[in-house]
């Protein structure tokens, strides 16, 4: 109002000068106060949005910054709340530093799990790893003891446990035999010699120290002329040229408890069948090729054949191993694989030839089998993380024209238990 007075003053004095001075005074009044009315609203909105981070709790950095915005720009024109600000832009601060404390925390906690997590992992591989040193070596105990270490462990791999406990039984049965060797009387080696002997001489082979053993069973038999006809009606397959005909056939006594598992496993989801099974035989396993020379099987982890014959089927040693040596996809995920037809099992029983003369001598498993309740397709391949798919116990590729002959697959180790082993030569 003074400056609009100051005007008025120099018109009428005449002095032209001055009033073109009073007028740019006006001019720069009305531009601080505009100025300080935007700065005012935008510091407002800027406030706001500051307050709404707070209120929420989160993203302390951009409440921060905001409240910093306001305070530079609005806080000279409002004393008042320049205090108010300051003070919520110091709790903002301190929330945003124990922010900033909390993801080092974690970040610190994560790289520790992380290499915890490594040490681990190196630490299982040494046990294992000197686990087998000492069982190649023959010191019984001390890999039994590391092979126990790794399988307490809940980090292990399921998988690996699988072998690892196949080895630890081979690592007991080796000891029991040495200390057996070692405390036995003379008298008690005879007689043990002279019982392996009849046995023997009866057809009887044990397989190591397990408990397990093989009966081979008599060509005139009901229960041998029933595999026969099994075995030849379900070969299918075309025949090598000069024929395949039947050795001798054992049956197979698995240890009690595995009897047992299946026992209950049978009773409780049922739908039992028979089938075919063929797998691989170590090159020094040679019992099937004379059983009556005193050639008892090998009993090593390694080989699948004594493998099942001591512990029956189980998911990591004797199936995956089978299938990667004979190259074979594994069509409907980890699983113990079966037939109906012989001549496809005998696909899978190529590891386990011996030549004899002109024959070649090979084996094959028949199991028991219970199905439970049955997946079927028609499908060649199944995704493995949907074997068996929700609700099923087994899955059945039936053949047509995907699958040329039936595959039977069950994913517990109590649904199969193998009940004889055919030995089989093929003429060339």
């Amino acid at each position: 109002m003074k400056a609009f007075v100051a005007i008025l003053d120099h018109l009428s004095y005449g002095t032209l000068k001055c009033c073109w001075w009073s007028l740019g005074n006006v001019w720069k009044t009305i531009t601080r106060v505009k100025e300080a009315r935007e700065h005012k609203s935008l510091g407002r909105w800027k406030l706001a949005k500051a307050r709404e981070h707070m209120r929420l709790g989160r993203r302390w950095y951009f409440a921060t910054k905001q409240y910093k915005a306001y305070r530079d720009q609005v806080g000279v024109f409002n004393p008042e709340w320049h205090f108010t600000v300051a003070r919520e832009l110091k709790y903002c601060q301190q929330k945003k530093e124990e922010e900033r404390r909390g993801e080092e925390e974690k970040k610190k906690k994560t790289r520790m799990e992380k290499r915890r997590k490594v040490e681990d992992e190196r630490r299982r591989k040494e046990l294992l790893q000197k686990g087998r040193i000492h069982r190649k070596r023959g010191r019984w105990e001390l890999a039994i003891t590391l092979f126990r270490l790794y399988l307490n462990d809940e980090g292990a791999d399921l998988d690996t446990c699988i072998i690892v406990r196949a080895e630890l039984h081979d690592c007991q049965q080796k000891k029991s035999e040495e200390d057996w060797r070692e405390n036995a009387t003379e008298d008690e080696r005879k007689k043990n010699v002279e019982h392996e002997q009849r046995r023997t001489s009866r057809g009887v082979l044990s397989v190591g120290f397990s408990g397990s053993f093989l009966q081979r069973l008599e060509g005139n038999g009901a229960e041998c002329k029933a595999l026969c006809d099994l075995f030849n009606a379900r070969w299918i397959k075309p025949r090598p040229e000069n024929g395949v005909s039947i050795v001798r056939i054992f049956s197979i006594q698995v240890s009690r408890e595995v009897r047992e598992k299946h026992e209950r496993y049978k009773g409780k989801f049922g739908n039992l069948c028979q089938r075919f099974h063929g797998t691989s035989c170590n090159e020094g396993c040679n019992f099937m090729v004379d059983p009556q020379g005193g050639q008892a099987p090998c009993g090593e982890s390694s080989c699948s054949v004594c493998n099942i014959c001591k512990l029956g089927f189980q998911l990591g040693p004797n199936v995956a191993r089978t299938a990667r040596a004979t190259r074979f996809p594994l069509r409907y995920g980890a699983g113990i694989y079966l037939t109906s037809v012989s001549g496809k099992a005998n696909d899978y029983a190529s590891r386990s030839a011996k030549k004899v003369g002109e024959l070649e001598l090979r084996c094959m498993f028949v199991a028991s089998v219970a199905l439970g309740n049955t997946f079927k397709t028609t499908s060649a391949r199944l995704p493995a993380d949907q074997c068996p798919p929700p609700g099923y116990h087994s899955v059945v590729g039936e053949a047509g024209q995907r699958l040329n002959f039936d595959e039977f697959v069950v994913y517990k180790e109590e649904a199969a238990l193998p009940t004889h082993l055919i030995v089989y030569a093929l003429r060339h």
